[in-house]
C-alpha cells in the first residue's frame, strides 16, 4: 500500500485473497475500506481499497450476479 500510493495509485481491487478474510469483509458489508498501514497514525499512505465479492476469478463470474451481462 505504501509503494501504490507513492507511485500515485489512488485505489486498489483484490480478487485473490483467503476465503476467510473475504467472507469477514461480505458479512460486514465492508468490501470496500480504506487500507491504512499499522504504523501510520496520519493516513498519508492510505489508498481506497476493493474486494471483488465473487468466488471465481474469470471474467464471466467477476462481472455481477447476472451472468447474461457479460
Amino acid at each position: 500500500s505504501l509503494l501504490s500510493k507513492k507511485s500515485g495509485i489512488k485505489s486498489l481491487t483484490y480478487l485473490r485473497i483467503h476465503y476467510a478474510i473475504k467472507t469477514f469483509l461480505a458479512e460486514r458489508r465492508s468490501l470496500e475500506f480504506i487500507w491504512r498501514q499499522f504504523w501510520d497514525e496520519t493516513g498519508r499512505t492510505d489508498v481506497f481499497s476493493h474486494v471483488m465479492p465473487y468466488d471465481s476469478y474469470d471474467t464471466a463470474s467477476t462481472c455481477g450476479p447476472d451472468h447474461q451481462i457479460c
